[in-house]
């Protein structure tokens, strides 16, 4: 098994309660007559050890994990029979971990709510012989038995972990680790070039929970790597709902723990190819203490990340006792000024040390952008010492995706272009001839438009007196798989492409958007469009979008669904698995939509509902 998936699968098994019970005992005596075999087991596999929880027939004692049966079947995640181990050559020591002789083994995994492995269901026998198909199948049902008792145990809160460590598991596998944002602008013009990736709790009765009073609790909970993986993500798919050409970069920051896991490269990458991300828009932001202890791993994994185009950054700088050395040591782009220094900038003394470090950051070709920012004085300063970029409460706080996208269009100069299509063109007026009468109906209404035309649309609408953000129904969908079946959608996506001269990809995204199960109005740039593409392609776009509008599909069931992805969702629903991780785990697989594009979970929500 890759080190980085055994560090998450024994994370995720930290997670749950770990203790003998009767109802364990019962389904391994239920698993031993299904197989009419004399003897069964419910084991799971830690670090170094194979542990029961279980037993029929046999009194089983711990043993080392390496070269065992169920060992294999963890590292695996798949069914092991074997008819007779002494003829296997995978298992030399013919071992099953029980302390008794096995001629014969059948063993099915636990599969976790995260996907990943937890232990094993199997029983022994003591001569050689087969087990049919029916027979592993019931030892397949009987684990899920196993894991449902392990979940609601883990939901109820039973078991070693803290009390808070256990509520914030729930809290990451019920959507309330939310990722805000914080935008990052030239101090000269206050535009925004970026976003910082900031967590946040939203307690459902506590209210927004700052990072400062859960933090500890997601490092003593085993919970780091996970929510590392999460605000990654997390922020990676608003970058790329957002759509917006100026901003390029949001900054993420990654945990010590993060940078000692080999493989973080491979990680990070996938993510940004899922998410069809240019790895020139993601800053890893990482902290000296991050780099301590783990300079082996950490550099080879960042030199990589460098190397594939992604940016590094050191935060908190001029906190730390080795900072000069991190500078030439680590493959960096940028680094971050401390807070707590800018914050003290008026001093003569710190405006030196910063102008200094200004200086020579500058000189080694790393970028310079200073935290906590708060007023006008300090902004004045970090420019007159030469730092182009800051954020702080001075430009915004940090803010909830869902006011992202408002926040960094009013912050932009008045003469921005999306993609060289002006605010003024004649697409606003087309979208609010096609929105308004929409806007009367009752179907769903849904604007799925780049920001600076979303404003311009919604201030003509509220002009006119179309009240459309309090009208049920409408919305400012941030991407395809957010338009409800049945809806009128007017867009200015595949537009925006052909104004850039990406002919490829506003063609790909025209077949996207002909497979939405809406009645899609999708805007054109008059004519001008022609030079970018053939005559072919230029005529296709008018038959398709000037014609009329897109015939609305019907909506998909799940019988629609290829049957790999549908047994996929299934199992995985039935287990109690979130909308969240089965669409991870179909988009992982490597399994299409029927309208061909990645899985969201809202759209397994809407298919497990029809």
């Amino acid at each position: 098994m890759h080190m980085d998936v055994e560090t998450d699968r024994l994370e995720s098994l930290s997670t749950y309660p770990l203790e003998a019970s009767s109802g364990f005992d019962r389904i391994a005596e239920l698993a031993a007559q299904a197989c009419d075999a004399p003897t069964a087991f419910v084991s799971v596999v830690t670090s170094d050890r194979l542990t029961f929880l279980a037993a029929s027939g046999s009194d089983p004692v711990d043993v080392p994990r390496a070269g065992t049966f169920s060992t294999w079947v963890v590292d695996n995640s798949a069914p092991l029979v074997v008819a007779d181990t002494s003829q296997d050559p995978r298992f030399p020591d013919r071992r099953h971990g029980a302390g008794a002789a096995a001629r014969a083994y059948a063993g099915v995994p636990l599969i976790g709510r995260d996907g990943l492995a937890l232990g094993v269901l199997c029983v022994v026998d003591r001569v050689a012989r087969e087990f049919t198909a029916a027979q592993v199948q019931a030892l397949e049902t009987l684990g899920e038995s196993v894991i449902n008792a392990l979940e609601l145990g883990r939901l109820l809160g039973s078991g070693s972990s803290t009390s808070q460590g256990r509520r914030l598991r729930r809290a990451l596998d019920l959507g309330e680790l939310a990722t805000w944002f914080q935008p990052m602008v030239e101090l000269a013009t206050g535009r925004p070039i970026g976003i910082e990736a900031l967590i946040r709790w939203e307690h459902p009765q506590r209210g927004v929970v700052p990072p400062a009073e859960f933090l500890p609790d997601v490092a003593s909970s085993g919970l780091t790597l996970a929510v590392g993986r999460h605000v990654l993500h997390e922020s990676l798919r608003a970058l790329a709902d957002l759509r917006v050409a100026p901003l390029v970069v949001v900054g993420v920051n990654v945990s010590p723990l993060q940078l000692a896991q080999p493989g973080l490269a491979d990680s990070v990458l996938a993510d940004l190819d899922a998410h069809q991300i240019d790895p020139s828009a993601l800053s890893l932001e990482i902290t000296e203490r991050g780099v301590t202890g783990n300079a082996p791993v950490a550099v080879r994994e960042l030199q990589r990340l460098r190397d594939a185009g992604v940016q590094v950054t050191l935060d908190d700088y001029g906190t730390g006792r080795a900072g000069l050395r991190h500078l030439l040591e680590l493959p960096l782009s940028a680094v971050k000024l401390d807070g707590s220094l800018v914050g003290r900038i008026s001093d003569a003394r710190v405006l030196a040390v910063l102008r200094a470090t200004v200086a020579m950051a500058t000189d080694l070709g790393l970028a310079v952008i200073a935290e906590g920012v708060e007023t006008e004085e300090q902004r004045a300063l970090l420019q007159e010492i030469g730092c182009p970029v800051g954020q702080g409460h001075l430009f915004s706080p940090a803010v909830p995706e869902s006011a992202l996208a408002e926040l960094l269009c009013g912050m932009r100069p008045a003469t921005a272009t999306h993609h060289g299509l002006h605010v003024a063109d004649d697409l606003v007026s087309q979208a609010v001839d096609v929105l308004e009468p929409a806007l009367r109906g009752t179907a769903p209404v849904v604007l799925l438009a780049s920001v600076e035309h979303r404003v311009a649309v919604e201030r003509e609408l509220a002009a006119r007196g179309m009240a459309a953000a309090l009208r049920p129904g409408y919305t400012v969908a941030s991407s395809l798989v957010d338009v409800p079946e049945g809806a009128v959608v007017w867009t200015d996506l595949a537009a925006a492409r052909w104004a850039a001269g990406d002919v490829s990809g506003a063609i790909a995204l025209e077949d996207e958007l002909a497979q939405l199960p809406a009645t899609v109005h999708c805007a054109h740039a008059a004519w001008a469009l022609s030079a970018h593409g053939t005559a072919q392609q230029v005529r296709r776009l008018h038959d398709q979008h000037v014609s009329g509008p897109q015939v609305a599909r019907p909506a998909v069931g799940l019988g629609v669904v290829p049957p790999d992805a549908r047994a996929l969702i299934e199992g995985m629903s039935q287990t109690g698995a979130s909308h969240h991780s089965i669409a991870a785990a179909l988009n992982a697989g490597g399994h299409p939509t029927p309208y061909g594009v990645r899985w969201h979970w809202k759209q397994v929500t809407r298919l497990l509902a029809a």
